[in-house]
């Protein structure tokens, strides 16, 4: 009954078991939030094929998944808040975690809260408008500085860009070794709460 309903426009599942036995009918769903809860590759594509005007997906503290291939023209509001390794992640020696993230069509993308990987890539993001960033990466500064070097470069023609505080210090520190925000981004804006 949860996996098929044509009723549901607005949808918030939190600490959910997710294993669906047949494809998911959520035709008129337009706004999807998953907060802790385990996703994979398979799931997600189930999701975005059962949400044809799905237009905002925000996934909060979920894992389990090593890519995000959002490619629905409908999904425009990406949120990807915090992404915290299950213990027998690190156990079987993920520690080198690499999440990516291809979104061609999206306009609006946020990177919140504690990331507990090794790096995010942003592959394809180019009809990006405007983007937050506003996380806590796990692991030494260097690693922090270069991710966020990466993301920047990437964003670069984003029209409005916001860092939070731990990305903004991420970037002051990449300031003083050398590193010029590109110049056809606007220089960021300070956000005041960690997602």
């Amino acid at each position: 009954m949860l996996y098929v309903n044509p009723c549901f426009t607005h949808l918030s599942l939190c600490g959910c078991i997710l294993n669906p036995t047949c494809s998911i009918n959520w035709r008129n769903l337009k706004c999807l939030c998953i907060a802790r809860a385990k996703l994979d590759e398979d799931l997600i594509r189930n999701i975005l094929s059962g949400s044809p005007v799905l237009e905002t997906l925000d996934l909060r503290s979920c894992n389990g998944y090593k890519r995000l291939n959002i490619t629905s023209k409908s999904v425009k509001n990406l949120v990807f808040a915090a992404y915290v390794s299950f213990f027998s992640e690190h156990a079987l020696g993920s520690w080198e975690l690499i999440i990516k993230i291809n979104a061609p069509y999206i306009l609006s993308l946020t990177i919140g809260g504690l990331l507990m990987l090794s790096n995010l890539l942003l592959l394809n993001v180019s009809t990006l408008v405007k983007a937050e960033l506003n996380y806590i990466k796990d692991g030494n500064f260097v690693e922090q500085e270069e991710m966020l070097k990466a993301m920047t470069l990437e964003l670069r023609h984003v029209k409005e860009l916001k860092l939070g505080n731990p990305c903004l210090h991420a970037l002051s520190r990449l300031e003083a070794k050398g590193f010029t925000i590109p110049s056809n981004m606007k220089s960021p804006d300070i956000s005041s709460s960690l997602l």
